[in-house]
């Protein structure tokens, strides 16, 4: 049987959920055509996954969110020599995130070594992009957005669906997995139809 989370704050849960999901939708389909977009949307995924990772309430990481968003797109638009640097970090670092957060509800790591393995994940994929450009940026983009909207989903959704966030067992993990993968490939595809820019650099 499926595992369920108990619905939090049901407000406050649910205004995090809907946001997550729309930064979720935007990334994953749509973020790779505008560098400020994608950092935006990674940088109030980030800011919010790693918030309520360290315990943090849904209003604490709304508001952390927000200010990571911001920093992501002051971020690329002051450093525009760094900016797909900027934004494949930001990206990697939701992605390892979104990872740790497949993990069955048994595996529990440090906070300050969940914090250093998103860093860790975080720079290699953002000098990885840097390097790679279009195709590894949709590719990260896409798994990005894919994981906020699994995340908007599970706490704007159904009880039952809550074994996405917090798998109890292996069989759950693989199925939040397989989940989020597929979602992501669909967002993949969908951004690398939709870019007809002949050079590796997106639109701002």
């Amino acid at each position: 049987m499926l595992s369920t989370v108990p619905a939090a704050p049901a407000a406050d849960l649910a205004g995090l959920g809907v946001a997550s999901l729309l930064a979720g939708m935007l990334l994953c389909f749509i973020g790779v055509r505008s560098l400020k977009l994608v950092g935006a949307c990674a940088g109030f995924g980030l800011g919010s996954g790693l918030a309520a990772a360290l315990g943090g309430g849904a209003v604490v990481a709304v508001v952390v969110g927000i200010g990571a968003a911001i920093g992501g797109v002051l971020a690329v638009a002051l450093l525009l020599r760094t900016g797909l640097f900027i934004v494949g970090a930001l990206a990697g670092g939701v992605v390892a995130a979104a990872g740790y957060r497949t993990l069955p509800r048994g595996t529990s790591w440090h906070p300050g070594l969940v914090v250093l393995v998103v860093l860790a994940v975080a720079l290699l994929c953002g000098a990885v992009v840097l390097h790679v450009r279009g195709p590894l940026l949709r590719a990260v983009s896409a798994l990005a957005g894919a994981a906020l909207v699994v995340r908007g989903v599970v706490e704007a959704g159904p009880a039952f669906l809550g074994f996405l966030r917090s798998p109890a067992t292996w069989v759950e993990s693989l199925v939040a997995l397989a989940a989020l993968l597929a979602l992501a490939w669909a967002g993949f595809t969908t951004q690398r139809d939709r870019t007809h820019a002949p050079g590796p650099w997106p639109a701002g």
